[in-house]
């Protein structure tokens, strides 16, 4: 090797080029020779000297070897790259980068990590080379710009894990950047960029927090919205930030017993409240904190240790579980002024989210509210069906009693009677469910569930 060297370099001193350019190229082909930077460096001075090419591919396998050692030499030889072939753009825009880095350059790294996730978004290429991810975090963990242009490519993939997990990071750091300056500009820049990607499923539900955020609340249809959003998010984080907007909004009850339900959340933090949210700190510290909501669905709760079905006679309905968060949607729609449409309406939209707690309480707003039977009957028959849910029989023996009080037609008296006796069969209570049934088949003999249902009991 070293004999072969010191040939090569008399040849071109020499000027016999040619002949050196040869000789090396004969010993490149060795792949015992190949990995000598010396006699790549003789190559390559070689071909300078004859105002010749070196081949790029060439110059980004050097380049990658001396980096770490010569970061002079990698400097010279990456400046040889042809920057209009776009063959090898991305290969040496990453040893640029490399070097940025290596010099202390962040605003030229930062120029040329922006580079190349555009153009790898532009050729549809959905992972991000580690190094792009490790420097990021390292010097840009907070860079907007930057965090959403790695979201575009999770959206190519359409990966909604890591897309909610990038949003969720996205708007956290917002508010974990202080000071905050230039917070709504940001959020906005974050709407902006969710609205122009389509429909997003579940996550559309973060459409909906940074619209809240941005523009409050504008009509009936936000409050709806602001409800979803409480119930969605159980990342004590997303949390917070939910409890920040109420506390925008002025909503001051509303936040008060929000901000105890978060204080239950075994993640909860006042560090991190006191670090990113000191406006908050206020209600987690105070006296206010020791409040504890009581409703009626306190007594709800109590009821249901009494309930105990006979397995014999009804199928018991799955446990529905009452979330902190559905126990809220009642004292957020209390302060608003619905009417008993629209409280009707959202009863339902409730019960078909599987919201039985809030879907009863929301139908006992409007009964209070019916100045008409019809409507009086509806959220009765609303409530009563989400209390089977909640398996509270009792308070389904109560309010059908209630609605009896208020029916006319046959039909309502029958139906009404119906679910008195069915609660009174998950009761155990048999013999007041069948003086009930006898009483249904007295009023009309072809009322088929009734017969069956009695049959059911004499048989036990």
């Amino acid at each position: 090797m070293v004999e072969s060297l010191i040939k090569i370099q008399q040849l071109m001193a020499e000027s016999r080029f040619v002949e050196a350019q040869r000789l090396i190229e004969g010993h490149l082909i060795d792949k015992n020779m190949m990995g000598s930077n010396e006699l790549i460096i003789v190559y390559f001075e070689c071909l300078l000297s004859q105002q010749k090419t070196i081949p790029d591919e060439l110059l980004l396998i050097h380049v990658d070897k001396i980096i770490e050692k010569d970061l002079e030499s990698a400097q010279r030889w990456i400046s040889l790259i042809d920057q209009s072939n776009k063959k090898n753009e991305q290969s040496r825009i990453l040893l640029e980068i490399r070097i940025a880095e290596k010099q202390g350059l962040n605003t030229r790294l930062y120029e040329l990590i922006q580079k190349i996730l555009k153009l790898r978004i532009q050729k549809y290429q959905t992972e991000t080379p580690q190094i792009i991810s490790e420097f990021v975090e390292k010097y840009f963990s907070n860079d907007l710009d930057i965090k959403l242009l790695m979201l575009s490519m999770d959206f190519m993939s359409f990966n909604l894990v890591s897309i909610e997990e990038k949003i969720r990071e996205l708007i956290l750091s917002c508010y974990e950047s202080p000071p905050r300056r230039g917070l709504t500009k940001k959020l906005k820049k974050i709407e902006d960029f969710l609205s122009s990607a389509g429909k997003l499923y579940h996550l559309e539900i973060y459409k909906t927090l940074l619209s809240l955020m941005l523009n409050g609340l504008r009509e009936k249809k936000d409050f709806k919205r602001l409800i979803e959003v409480i119930i969605y998010f159980e990342d004590v984080k997303l949390q917070i930030v939910a409890l920040h907007l109420l506390d925008q909004l002025s909503l001051e009850n509303i936040t008060k017993n929000y901000s105890i339900e978060i204080k239950k959340n075994r993640e909860f933090s006042l560090v991190y409240v006191s670090k990113y949210f000191p406006e908050l700190k206020k209600y987690f510290v105070s006296e206010r904190s020791k409040i504890k909501v009581q409703s009626d669905f306190d007594e709800m709760t109590i009821d249901l240790s009494l309930e105990k079905s006979n397995k014999r006679i009804a199928k018991e309905e799955k446990e529905h579980i009452i979330t902190s968060d559905e126990r809220m949607v009642p004292h957020l729609v209390e302060i608003q002024n619905y009417s008993i449409d629209q409280l009707l309406d959202l009863s339902v939209s409730l019960y078909q989210s599987e919201l039985y707690f809030a879907a009863a309480e929301v139908a006992q707003m409007a009964s209070k509210l019916s100045a008409n039977n019809v409507d009086i009957l509806k959220s009765k028959y609303l409530k009563i069906t989400s209390l089977f849910h909640l398996r509270d029989y009792r308070a389904i023996v109560d309010e059908s009693l209630e609605a009896l009080k208020t029916a006319e037609t046959q039909n309502d008296i029958l139906s009404f009677l119906y679910t008195m006796a069915e609660a009174h069969i998950r009761l155990g209570e048999n013999q007041a469910a069948i003086g009930i049934l006898k009483k249904i088949i007295h009023i009309d003999d072809q009322y088929r569930f009734a017969k069956m249902k009695l049959e059911e009991l004499d048989a036990i």
